[in-house]
This record gives C-alpha cells, sequence and structure tokens, in this order.
C-alpha cells in the first residue's frame, strides 16, 4: 500500500512500518529527532579515556553523532530498523589443517551493500508519499548516528551490558539502519536494560575488553584487534585470540539471551554466500598481491583489515593453534 497525503503521523507510521517488514526488515521502530544528550555524554567519555585506540573516525564530530538535525536539519522523526542474522552454528571442521573462526556476521556478503539497497526501496516508497519535500539521510553501522542508543529510543531493544543492542526474542545478532527524516511520525515507546545481575558476558570475554557493564575497552577487544587495529596485535593479547581470525562472538554467544537463537530469513547472510565460519589459514598467508585478496573476499566483509591484517591475523592463530597441539599432544 502506498502512503497517501492524507495520512496521519499515525496512520504513515504504521504504513511504513509495514512496508519495511515486507522488503526484508525484522524490526522497525520510530524515534524523535530530539538529541541524545546522555549517549552524547557517555560517548565523550568513552573517548577521552582513549577506548577508542586507532578508530580515530569516531572522535570525528562526535557531537554530531548524537544529534540527528545536525546530520539532518529538517529532521523530525529517525526510523530505526534492524535484520536479524543468525546464520547458525558452526559446521564441524572434518579436514587437517588449521583453520581460524569467522564472526558470524562476515559469515556472508557484506551486510552494508544489502541494507543499503534496502533503504533505497524505503526512500523510494516514502517518496511515493512525500514527493519533493521529502528529505532524508540514511546510515548503516558506517553512518554518523549512535544507532544503538537510537534503536534503544525507538524500542527495538536495550543495550546490554555488552554494550550490544539485545531484542528479547533475536537476541543480539542483529544489524542495525537508520533513515533520518522530516515526516512526522509516531515515536515508539524506547526500552531500557534488561540484564539484571547477569555479568556472564563481562566474566566470558577472554581479553578482559568490558571493563564493567557497558564499559568496552575497544584495544582490548578480539573484533577490534582482528578488523580495526592496523598495527601489530600487542604479544599478550595473542594467545587470548584463540582461534578468532576475524571478529569474535563470545560475548553475544553466552548471553543467555541468545540461547535460543532465530536462524535469519536473509540467505545472502549465510555460509553458502561468502567465507562461513572457518578460514583455512595456510590459504590466507600464500596470498601474495592484493588483488588477489580482493578478488578472494569481493563482496564480503573479509576486505575490512586488507590483506596484511588478515594474514597477520592468520599468523596469531596459527600459532595459538600449533601451541595447543604441542600441549596437547
Amino acid at each position: 500500500m502506498v502512503p497517501t497525503s492524507k495520512s496521519t503521523p499515525n496512520s504513515l507510521t504504521t504504513e511504513i512500518k509495514a512496508y519495511a517488514m515486507k522488503i526484508g526488515f525484522d524490526l522497525v521502530g520510530i524515534t524523535t529527532a530530539e538529541p541524545l544528550q546522555e549517549d552524547e555524554k557517555r560517548l565523550a567519555s568513552w573517548l577521552n579515556a582513549g577506548f577508542a585506540g586507532e578508530m580515530a573516525y569516531m572522535a570525528r564530530s562526535p557531537g554530531r553523532r548524537a544529534r540527528p538535525q545536525e546530520i539532518l536539519p529538517e529532521a523530525k522523526s529517525v526510523i530505526c530498523l534492524g535484520i536479524n542474522y543468525y546464520p547458525g552454528e558452526p559446521s564441524e571442521l572434518d579436514s587437517e589443517g588449521h583453520y581460524g573462526a569467522v564472526s558470524r556476521y562476515a559469515w556472508g556478503k557484506d551486510y552494508h551493500r544489502v541494507i543499503e539497497h534496502l533503504l533505497d526501496k524505503l526512500i523510494a516508497y516514502l517518496k511515493e508519499h512525500a514527493g519533493p519535500s521529502l528529505k532524508s539521510k540514511a546510515a548503516v553501522d558506517h553512518g554518523p548516528a549512535l544507532e544503538k542508543a537510537l534503536a534503544a529510543r525507538a524500542g527495538l531493544g536495550f543495550i546490554g551490558k555488552n554494550t550490544l543492542l539485545i531484542h528479547q526474542d533475536l537476541g543480539s545478532w542483529i544489524f542495525l539502519a537508520e533513515l533520518i527524516t522530516n515526516l512526522e511520525l509516531e515515536p515508539d515507546k524506547p526500552q531500557f536494560n534488561q540484564c539484571g545481575s547477569c555479568n556472564t558476558c563481562i566474566s566470558a570475554c577472554p581479553t578482559g575488553a568490558l571493563l564493567q557493564p557497558f564499559v568496552l575497552d575497544a584495544r582490548r577487544c578480539i573484533s577490534y584487534l582482528t578488523i580495526e587495529l592496523k598495527s601489530d596485535i600487542p604479544e599478550s593479547f595473542r594467545p587470548r585470540m584463540e582461534d578468532w581470525v576475524f571478529g569474535c562472538d563470545i560475548c553475544q554467544e553466552v548471553c543467555p539471551y541468545n540461547a535460543h537463537p532465530k536462524t535469519t530469513d536473509q540467505s545472502c547472510f549465510t555460509a553458502s554466500e561468502g567465507v562461513g565460519p572457518w578460514l583455512d589459514l595456510a590459504a590466507v598467508s600464500a596470498i601474495r598481491e592484493d588483488q588477489d585478496f580482493k578478488i578472494k573476499f569481493s563482496g564480503t566483509p573479509l576486505l575490512r583489515p586488507k590483506r596484511q591484517g588478515l594474514q597477520r591475523n592468520a599468523a596469531a592463530v596459527a600459532q595459538n593453534l600449533k601451541l595447543r597441539e604441542q600441549t596437547h599432544g
């Protein structure tokens, strides 16, 4: 159904949500374009503590991330969206050799491209309602918005002690996106933390990256070390990477809200569409040219650390596996 010019904020909100779900989003919520004042303070404190490490882009206009109207001056509403990406459990290795584990979000195709395509569809749908008067700004993870804070305020879930957005039914296996718009929409009620006394994620982190509830020191996080870090991985962290060659899922795997995950309906995020759960470390190390690396991992998130970064990770994991074999051999 195409929204009409006579739609009220409430009816238009209902129509937008129905269309977003129809094209492939699993979660849709609306919040206002008001500033995220408390989250802006927390971000500033986090940056001042140096927890962003080498992610210099996080420090560029940090206040803008918390103020949708600085991203889009005409903004009145933010449409927050989520897609379940859980691809299932990793397959058992039935061949000899050394293999590194890949975070579930990277098993299939690059989610940025997939979600950006869906956002284009949603924007086109909104233009049929508002026409030339529509103003919008879309973001998928790499955009200048505090996506988890916006999603929580829009009722998509709550931010857990592992700093991830958690939905009561889908857990934390969720890709997020936002569409900031000048449309007047009906906001949803925000959600607040429901972790209770559980600290399982904090205890399970092998590098101690979760310093306390809701505080992540990215410099210690395996995902940061294997993806965002451009320099050498500190020697003290290499053994604690275990077999993670790209990303890490530990704080999600142990979360009670992820005890009974629902497999994604999006086949593009499953192992059959990308590298899957394991990487042959010898094969990664054998790549000699950047162009060969780009061809091998084209269309997947594994391009992010570049050839040198992924080979650095592979070398660290190979050493861990070798030491494990010697210990148990």
